[in-house]
């Protein structure tokens, strides 16, 4: 798929903000696959010639979802597109490259995901890793206090109801959190 201007757009739940935030651990399923990635931000040193944040994926690849993650390569955070380097562990072939490397220029553009995709945080906040609890930041992937501190919007206005977070549940998961009538 070519994104253009014409491309269908929507606004993805964990998008840019959240992968972007430092501390992001996230799991993308498709049809036959699932992989969770790590992106974590590098902010330049004092006097180093680097100016901008560098930010690093990992691909989990083991059975410790805390630490076993393999280097993977640097996401561009202009594009979403991670480019793989010398020290990759994997080559541009394999399927959790591929996966990668599709699906986040998506997510950058807010292009249309196929029914089968998902992307899902770990119910941590992706700035600071702290477990999240406020239904906003579970939807969003970034805690209230660090959403502030990023200059995201932090839910300001009406709440959404219960009825309504549990229906973006299911929508989203496919799992119904309340069934029976005392909770319509």
């Amino acid at each position: 798929m070519t994104i253009t201007t014409d491309t269908p757009r929507v606004n993805h739940q964990i998008g840019q903000d959240f992968i972007l935030a430092g501390a992001a651990i996230f799991t993308m399923v498709g049809k036959d696959t699932r992989f969770t990635y790590r992106v974590s931000r590098k902010d330049p040193e004092p006097g180093s010639r680097y100016t901008q944040p560098t930010y690093f994926v990992g691909l989990l690849t083991g059975s410790n979802n805390e630490a076993d993650y393999s280097y993977l390569g640097i996401l561009d955070p202009l594009t979403g597109y991670v480019r793989l380097t010398r020290n990759s562990r994997m080559t541009v072939d394999a399927p959790a490259v591929k996966a990668i490397q599709w699906a986040l220029p998506r997510i950058w553009a807010r292009a249309a995901m196929p029914p089968a995709f998902a992307i899902m945080h770990v119910g941590k906040c992706g700035r600071c890793g702290r477990t999240l609890t406020v239904p906003e930041s579970i939807a969003s992937g970034i805690g209230p206090d660090c959403a502030g501190k990023m200059g995201l919007a932090t839910g300001a206005g009406p709440r959404p109801s219960l009825t309504a977070l549990a229906a973006q549940v299911q929508t989203t998961t496919g799992t119904a959190l309340f069934d029976g009538p005392a909770f319509q």
